[in-house]
């Protein structure tokens, strides 16, 4: 895949993601987790038509999610998350899961809609990035709310729990599986047990679904039950290094003492790259043959301080004209940004699969005529 033909070919910027990366990440989840696995489409819809076939069902969180899902796959292969589902999301949620997140919620939800309780366990797993459970939250809940929920609704399909984001430890993520396996316990029997996602990048799958086997064995022995149907919810782990965010250098300019690139795109398109999420790795899609480089700051086109991609990085000489690409891009990306600042257009979206190229989504803009 060759970043500079498919500049010179549809313009800049552009995402583009390879689906043979996503598969390998879905085989090797596969070989180490005995159980289902989830796509959460909130980590980057545009790939929800080219995984509909090789995942085991859709994780939505608002009703335009639904509509897409719904698309590409039956609805006994979604659930639906979210903690502010309207009376008219939970009408449209008919016939998937709902994973209730509030005990309002579950008395609004319909007798006949199939229900998960997603449950906000006691303890916070320090290690998750982004902590989603544990002490207070909107998401799920509240433990001691179980036999609460339960006598609201005694026909539960499953438990659903997710603690966070970008775990990085498997022993840490064995906390968050002990933590919902003890909520199970006080469910029994279960249908499903949904693990939610948070996979860090360089957590040990292999090490992990290891653990999680042995820890149901035990729990199901216990018990004396049989296994029931376990998930796991993959996102930014399954498709954020599949994707590579491209822009090409609208000017460069010295401001005291400091370098600049200004780029024809910025955070709004790549917002994670100013921080929220981490600075992705900034590549040069030509560097020099001399190996010179020169501290640059990155920014993008926008009027506003906010719009600087990266600082004080070191780059080859730049130019106007030059490429740009930002690795690690297939998650959070386009649909994170805050696309409709300023009302310049959204990156175009492509899909690398084999040897083919395919547009996912053109580029648009809300103040353009249509």
């Amino acid at each position: 895949m060759n970043l500079v033909e498919l500049a010179a070919s549809y313009g800049t910027p552009f995402f583009v993601y390879d689906l043979d990366v996503v598969r390998a990440r879905l085989r090797a989840a596969r070989e180490a987790f005995g159980c289902e696995l989830y796509y959460a489409v909130k980590a980057n819809p545009a790939l929800v038509a080219d995984l509909a076939p090789l995942v085991d069902g859709f994780d939505v969180a608002s009703s335009g999610e639904l509509a897409l899902a719904r698309r590409h796959v039956d609805d006994a292969r979604i659930t639906f998350a979210g903690p502010g589902k309207t009376d008219r999301d939970l009408a449209l949620a008919r016939g998937a899961t709902v994973v209730v997140e509030s005990l309002s919620e579950l008395e609004r939800v319909a007798p006949d809609t199939p229900v998960m309780l997603r449950m906000n366990p006691p303890l916070v797993v320090r290690a998750f990035a982004v902590s989603a459970a544990g002490g207070p939250s909107p998401f799920g809940i509240d433990s001691e709310d179980l036999d609460r929920a339960l006598a609201i609704r005694s026909s539960i399909s499953g438990l659903h729990v997710h603690a966070g984001s970008s775990c990085p430890s498997a022993r840490a993520y064995m906390t968050h599986v002990g933590q919902v396996l003890d909520l199970a316990e006080r469910m029994a029997p279960l249908q499903r047990i949904c693990f939610g996602g948070g996979l860090g990048e360089e957590i040990d799958i292999a090490a992990l679904g290891a653990s999680m086997s042995r820890a149901l064995d035990r729990f199901c022995a216990a018990l004396g039950v049989a296994r029931p149907a376990c998930s796991l919810e993959l996102g930014r782990w399954l498709v954020a290094g599949a994707g590579t965010y491209v822009a090409r250098v609208a000017s460069t300019k010295l401001s005291r003492g400091t370098r600049f690139a200004i780029l024809d795109g910025g955070m709004n398109h790549l917002f994670s790259a100013t921080g929220l999420l981490g600075n992705p790795p900034l590549a040069v899609s030509s560097p020099t043959a001399s190996g010179e480089s020169e501290r640059v700051t990155v920014v993008g086109p926008l009027c506003t301080p906010l719009d600087t991609l990266a600082r004080d990085v070191p780059l080859p000489p730049l130019a106007r004209g030059d490429l740009l690409a930002f690795a690690g891009a297939g998650a959070y990306g386009a649909t994170l940004s805050p696309a409709g600042f300023l009302g310049h257009r959204t990156a175009l979206e492509l899909v690398h699969d084999a040897s083919e190229i395919r547009v996912a989504r053109e580029r648009r803009s809300d103040y353009e005529e249509p």
